[in-house]
């Protein structure tokens, strides 16, 4: 078993946010999480293609990893 209780991005997600109280932010918290966890390439198409400016977040997902790897040790 993972260590984890969900194998995918999208049922971690829908999982949170079904059990009601404030969706909204228990959706954005959880999926930032599980995107860290399970990579952006997990997430559905479907879901990224409803985001509005799509070139600022491509800039601004460009910029973080470039930063986040500045200070990472060598591999």
């Amino acid at each position: 078993m993972p260590p984890y209780p969900y194998l995918y991005y999208e049922e971690t997600v829908l999982a949170a946010v079904n059990l009601g109280s404030d969706t909204d932010t228990t959706g954005c918290v959880t999926g930032g999480l599980a995107g860290i966890l399970y990579g952006e390439q997990a997430i559905p198409i479907e879901w990224r293609s409803q985001l509005p400016r799509q070139d600022e977040l491509d800039q601004l997902i460009t910029r973080f990893v470039g930063k986040s790897t500045q200070g990472a040790p060598p591999s």
